[in-house]
């Protein structure tokens, strides 16, 4: 019978191979400690390899503690457990890892290792230890399976983590680490007309963040645009004041592929500077033929990240609350966003606002605040009561932007085996009545 890990991955432990002889010192304290962070920016989902030179040997199943620093955030989420559970071949280490919080806000993960780390030994004084983004494990009775993540603390900065290990109790601190915002804020798209299968002419509007310096006739801006969205022009007959950058025309012709815009910027941008690019529609980007929500993507060539906007919608009539299911598909985990487009909106900081799932959806026992997001921005708490949700606003929602609530692939909502469609539901206030939104056929 096949068996299963309790922790189907919990860290990767690098030995770092060079072609040097360890010549035995007196024993220290653990050296040469930095951090790498897959993803260094405010309130990320991230891995952490830990870098370190080991001096003391680290036995088979002695404890090693890692330590993110305080205000990084821990999050789970539980689904049940399709395979019943097998038995861990290392019974010792059964139990582990233990994750807790400490008084300074920081987050301990303490694990036991599964091979030997004696730095005498060739190749095992230089050691990487990963964290992974996410990782799964089984509860206690093999029932659920807990997918376990970790954040960034949400404020920009210099950090610094701690390791220790069994044979070198005393918490040993890395190089500071510098997570910043290297990022453009969420761009707002409006769209004219909104119809679908008519040629539309586009708003995109968004902030440059720290660290994005962008040099005339050498970066551009990428675009993608959604599968569902035609060009029913090449780019060689757009012509170039049909696209402007703040009101300036371009000085280069845009590349069209694959759904593709690549516009060559035509003056040098600057970190904090607001971006307004105006597509027109003789560019002849035309709507999807079904109505629903859409959203853009957009990449800076001087960042490697792409950016989701917020969400815009192609609608024959003015529906006030719109729904997108990623993907709508039966017996599988998907991504929820909500979009009320109301034009006025004024919510204060934790105001809550309800979203009532169908029983065709089954919720998790928690909901992480990071993981539902009030316009692409984490929420300050999240309940559960039955098929409601109850959401706690973190910051005020007023004027004319649409509101978006997304339950991201992270809460793990998941579809029942069932081919009807769904609609959910939403309040925004106290007293108010829950508003339908539209039905997404599930296949």
């Amino acid at each position: 019978m096949k068996t299963r890990k309790l922790f189907t991955f919990l860290v990767v432990v690098t030995l770092l191979l060079g072609g040097f002889v360890f010549k035995p010192v007196p024993a220290k304290a653990i050296k040469n400690f930095w951090m790498e962070l897959s993803s260094p920016r405010p309130g990320a989902n991230s891995a952490y390899k830990f870098n370190f030179s080991l001096e003391k040997r680290v036995k088979v199943h002695d404890w090693i503690t890692l330590v993110l620093p305080p205000g990084s955030k821990y999050g789970q989420t539980s689904v049940p457990d399709p395979q019943p559970p097998g038995t861990d071949p290392c019974m010792p280490c059964k139990d582990i890892p233990i994750i807790t919080y400490q008084p300074d806000g920081s987050i301990k993960f303490k694990f036991s290792i599964h091979i030997e780390l004696d730095p005498e030994r060739e190749g095992y004084r230089d050691i990487s230890i990963t964290l992974p983004s996410s990782f799964v494990s089984s509860d206690i009775k093999g029932e659920n399976l807990i997918t376990h993540r970790f954040y960034n603390p949400p404020n920009p900065g210099l950090y610094t983590y701690q390791i220790a290990t069994q044979s070198e109790p005393t918490l040993v601190t890395s190089k500071t680490v510098s997570i910043e915002d290297y990022s453009i804020s969420t761009p707002i798209i409006q769209i004219e007309p909104n119809q679908p299968k008519e040629k539309a002419g586009y708003s995109i509007d968004f902030e440059l963040n720290q660290f994005c310096d962008m040099t005339a006739q050498k970066d551009s801006i990428n675009i993608q645009f959604p599968g569902e969205v035609e060009f029913s022009k090449i780019a060689s007959n757009i012509d170039r004041d049909w696209i402007t950058v703040n009101e300036s025309n371009l000085l280069e012709w845009p590349t069209i592929k694959d759904n593709l815009l690549t516009i060559p910027i035509p003056y040098d941008l600057k970190s904090g500077q607001h971006i307004s690019i105006k597509i027109d529609s003789r560019v002849g980007i035309v709507n999807p033929v079904k109505a629903g929500m859409y959203e853009l993507k957009i990449k800076l060539s001087t960042i490697i990240d792409w950016f989701r906007s917020f969400p815009y919608f192609v609608a024959t009539q003015s529906d006030s609350v719109l729904l997108k299911i990623e993907p709508p598909t039966a017996e599988n985990i998907a991504e929820f966003s909500i979009l009320h487009c109301q034009e006025r909106m004024d919510l204060n900081p934790l105001d809550t606002i309800y979203v009532r799932f169908p029983d065709s959806i089954i919720l998790p026992i928690i909901l992480h605040n990071s993981e539902v997001l009030i316009n692409n921005k984490p929420s300050f708490q999240v309940t559960i009561e039955g098929q409601v949700v109850a959401i706690r606003l973190r910051s005020r929602a007023k004027g004319w932007m649409p509101l978006e609530i997304k339950f991201t692939e992270y809460t793990e909502l998941y579809i029942r085996p069932n081919k009807d469609s769904i609609q959910l539901e939403l309040k925004l206030k106290e007293g108010t009545e829950f508003i339908p939104t539209n039905p997404v056929e599930i296949t």
